[in-house]
């Protein structure tokens, strides 16, 4: 993995365990799994300390983004279908600070339907389809544009 031979620590904190975790240690990637984080931020906070960059993976992970992005800064992937956002309360759109967090979507579909219940302008807002840079749009990305260097997707 290019992020590690660079020297940079990846950990994977997750809800779920499953398959991937084996994989994941095999490539010498520190993983924690705690269902604590369907609920609260709290553990995720403690680990922040350690982070240079945060990718927040999903819709439903809305709610870690908030202590994210005003420690380290964060990248939040959504890749996920129109019906996940119902999960998203109206309130939550209004307490996070886009201009603070880069945006990955995987289409420009996504990317209407992200703008459709968010009401977020198009800030920060890159489309990374099936995880492979789209270079006009990622270079446009400030915070991704200080990683390039260090990250590869």
């Amino acid at each position: 993995m290019i992020v590690i031979k660079r020297g940079w620590g990846v950990t994977v904190v997750s809800p779920f365990d499953g398959e991937l975790r084996k994989e994941f240690i095999s490539l010498g990637i520190r993983v924690i799994i705690d269902e604590i984080l369907l609920i609260s931020d709290n553990f995720y906070r403690d680990y922040l300390d350690e982070c240079n960059l945060v990718v927040v993976n999903t819709v439903k992970m809305y709610y870690l983004l908030e202590n994210c992005y005003k420690k380290k800064p964060t990248i939040w992937w959504l890749h996920e279908p129109e019906s996940l956002y119902k999960y998203v309360p109206d309130n939550a759109w209004e307490v996070l600070n886009f201009k603070k967090i880069c945006i990955c979507i995987v289409s420009e579909f996504s990317k209407r339907v992200f703008l459709k219940y968010s009401r977020v302008k198009n800030e920060n807002i890159s489309i990374l389809p099936f995880g492979i840079p789209d270079y006009k749009s990622v270079y446009d990305c400030k915070i991704i544009n200080d990683y390039m260097e260090k990250i590869t997707f």
